[in-house]
């Protein structure tokens, strides 16, 4: 229990991180109402409208990649709307890119909870923006996805790396120690592989473009 409560209080200190921007620029908007002349009350609103969606652009995509998965489906197009509005802020352009595009079948919940896990890992090596694309294919025996990342400079630092490395063998539990509310979702990504049964693999350091490839099996 107690390892339970260090990993959720460490999830929990990485979504505030997440969060203290936006929400921080709503109060600042807010202040400008209040103080500012008319021009300055203007640009005020586009803050508090600007910062307002990207909040909720960001609690939306939370909600898919910490949140807790369940039964059920959910679709490429809604995943992908998530994933969209949340690398906007990175300056980083998402493309689903299944055969049937974001109009495919739905996924199963767990299954696109590693994919958009995949999906933040992955933009953290994209240091200067640039572009990532999910590629899936389904069969009788299950899912096969790729998460590739591209621009201007790749790179996934150690700490991510070695967190990664943590959660993807050893014990888990005597690892959190060594993770940190930036690394968290590195360490996270290999745990959620093998909770539905996955096989991952990640390009090593120093490989451009940076990719990451998934098989779920059926049910995953």
């Amino acid at each position: 229990m107690a390892q339970e409560l260090q990993l959720s209080a460490i999830l929990c200190s990485r979504l505030c991180h997440d969060l203290v921007g936006p929400v921080s620029a709503i109060g600042n908007g807010l202040e400008f109402l209040d103080d500012g002349d008319a021009e300055m009350r203007a640009q005020a609103q586009e803050l508090l409208a600007h910062s307002a969606e990207q909040a909720a652009s960001r609690l939306s995509f939370f909600r898919i990649v910490f949140g807790q998965a369940g039964v059920g489906q959910i679709s490429p197009a809604e995943a992908a709307k998530a994933a969209r509005a949340f690398l906007d802020g990175k300056k980083i352009a998402f493309e689903w890119a299944s055969p049937a595009g974001e109009d495919a079948a739905p996924v199963e919940r767990k299954s696109v909870k590693l994919l958009t896990n995949l999906v933040v890992l992955v933009s953290d090596a994209l240091v200067r923006g640039g572009a990532i694309t999910v590629n899936t294919e389904t069969d009788a025996t299950g899912l096969t996805a790729s998460v590739r990342g591209e621009g201007p400079m790749v790179e996934l630092d150690a700490p991510l790396r070695e967190a990664y490395e943590l959660g993807n063998g050893g014990d888990p539990h005597s690892a959190l120690s060594q993770v940190e509310p930036r690394t968290v979702q590195a360490f996270l990504v290999p745990l959620i592989a093998a909770d539905i049964g996955a096989e991952l693999t990640l390009s090593e350091a120093g490989v451009q473009p940076i990719e990451a490839h998934a098989r779920i099996p059926a049910g995953g």
